[in-house]
């Protein structure tokens, strides 16, 4: 089968988006954003996407999107995967085989796992793909390996730690002994959560030990092993863990002994709020098409469980809870009709986010600059959109290969952490 090209975006916040109050109260700010830059042709860009930098690949080479400029960094191949360094200064990509690093500004490319020790991390499986991440301190990598010769890939549950200005390679655990890696937002802990236990450890990989161990289960067939949600302080993180019967919240102290917060029947699938105070989730109460359709807000402990919004379930859609603002003060949520919506969850005063054109192979995120301004990003198989609130859609970048992936399309987004709170 011929191979084609997969465009890959990557977006991370570099500068605050808007002078704001870390708290939003009342409706959700409709924002008067004037335009810092234009886009080549005069279409003006709002002040918000002057905090956001986009690096793509297309036709074979690495760019990055900054106020409407484009610049071609390096070459690529048709595999090539990207992340941004959580300052927004690195790139870290892959190709040839190989993990690399460049500079946001196209300088000082260098290897940091070359070819041979990319085939021991992928047991020399063309079909097993690494995937990593930057810790927040911006010097090293958490890399992995992930299976992806069935329809859904699976992490291969391994991870190694690579200093990305050395190249030194620390194996934490190989294949099968790991999990998946959640680093602390302070760069300090690593939670490792896999089928059966959930293991925490220094990111240098030292006082490693198992903080929550449980039965293992499925969900659709497939192995469960639960998401886990740092608090803001990287003091203690939560985990949601499903049985066959019930679910429950553990909270789970980098110093000390885990506890359960609450155990339930009633609901699943669980976003927790970044101060942890509260948790949302969608309940589904029925499978016809006229079944009705709930987002709920609840205190973690289950307390002060409130319906925010309702509707009947119609053919393939239904509601979809997307992200929580930085001061908890907000969600966006995907309505009935695929809108995207945001609410204020104290008065329940909602704004609709402009939309792109709307497609199928379509990949969106939440870029949340601080408490009261959220770009949202858009992949379609030809561009990349960006919205902001009280704003228009607009197309930042046009891909000039026709030869595009169309299925799988793959993307990933970082945030920088100093401008997840108002200034």
């Amino acid at each position: 089968m011929r191979t084609r090209l997969a465009c890959l975006i990557l977006i991370t916040l570099l500068f605050a988006c808007v002078r704001a109050p870390a708290v939003v109260t009342g409706n959700p700010p409709e924002a008067s954003l004037p335009p810092t830059t234009s886009q080549p042709g005069g279409t003006s860009l709002p002040r918000a996407f002057a905090s956001i930098s986009i690096a793509y690949t297309d036709e074979g080479r690495l760019w990055v999107w900054e106020n409407g400029q484009v610049r071609s960094l390096t070459r690529v191949d048709t595999r090539t995967v990207l992340s941004f360094s959580n300052n927004g200064r690195e790139i870290a990509f892959t190709r040839d085989g190989q993990l690399l690093v460049i500079e946001n500004s196209g300088v000082s490319e260098r290897v940091v796992i070359d070819a041979d020790n990319m085939n021991v991390i992928t047991s020399g499986d063309q079909e097993n793909q690494v995937v990593f991440t930057w810790l927040p301190d911006n010097e090293a990598l958490l890399v992995s390996s992930r299976d992806d010769s069935d329809l859904i890939p699976t992490h291969r549950q391994d991870l190694y730690l690579v200093n990305a200005d050395t190249g030194e390679i620390l194996t934490l655990f190989h294949a099968g002994e790991g999990g998946l890696a959640y680093p602390s937002p302070d760069g300090d802990w690593i939670a490792v959560a896999s089928e059966e236990r959930i293991l925490l450890m220094k990111s240098d990989g030292s006082r490693a030990s198992t903080v929550l161990v449980y039965n293992p289960t499925k969900s659709g067939g497939l192995p469960y092993i639960p998401r886990l949600s740092w608090g803001e302080d990287s003091r203690s993180l939560l985990a949601e863990i499903m049985s066959e019967e019930s679910m429950t919240i553990w909270r789970i102290p980098v110093q000390g002994t885990a506890w359960a917060e609450l155990t339930t029947s009633s609901y699943k699938g669980l976003s927790f709020s970044p101060d942890h105070s509260k948790f949302a989730y969608v309940l589904e109460k029925g499978d016809l098409v006229d079944s009705p359709v709930e987002l709920h807000i609840a205190d973690l402990d289950g307390s002060d469980d409130e319906t925010v919004y309702s509707a009947v379930k119609t053919d393939y859609s239904g509601i979809a809870f997307r992200s929580w603002s930085p001061d908890s003060g907000s969600v966006l949520f995907t309505d009935i009709n695929d809108e995207i919506q945001w609410m204020d969850i104290e008065d329940k005063s909602v704004l609709t986010i402009p939309e792109g054109p709307s497609l199928s192979a379509e990949t969106t995120t939440d870029l949340w600059i601080n408490a009261s301004c959220v770009v949202i990003a858009r992949q379609t198989p030809d561009a990349i959109w960006l919205s902001v609130t009280g704003e228009v859609s607009l197309q930042v970048v046009r891909f000039k290969s026709t030869d595009l992936l169309i299925n799988g399309l793959s993307y990933s987004f970082a945030f920088v952490p100093d401008i997840q709170t108002s200034p």
